[in-house]
């Protein structure tokens, strides 16, 4: 596993959004189509993550987004893009600005 994110991963609000919904494991885990609630249960506490469709299928059972369901994940990610925005920007400019002096040389 990818321990870059773990802590993001860790910090999920999956057990949060179900208690507003004042669903048990077992509830949210029949409407999963869960045989146990071990994956639940499990990823609640972050010692597990779900799969690309059971997150979506998370997302969409409390009304929230995935932002919502990982936020200190999403935040980091989010940083992650900004920092190479910037830089991809600058490294560009940088470049742009090199050509301008030698054409004008």
């Amino acid at each position: 596993m990818n321990t870059k994110y773990q802590s993001g991963l860790d910090s999920n609000q999956i057990r949060t959004l179900r208690h507003k919904l004042n669903l048990r494991q077992k509830d949210v885990a029949d409407i999963m189509d869960f045989e146990v609630i071990d994956r639940l249960s499990h990823g609640e506490r972050g010692r597990s993550q779900p799969g690309l469709i059971n997150t979506i299928r998370l997302c969409k059972l409390y009304n929230v987004t995935i932002d919502d369901l990982y936020p200190e994940l999403c935040e980091q990610i989010n940083s992650e893009i900004l920092e190479s925005e910037n830089r991809n920007f600058l490294k560009t400019h940088l470049e742009r600005t090199d050509l301008d002096t030698q054409c004008t040389s």
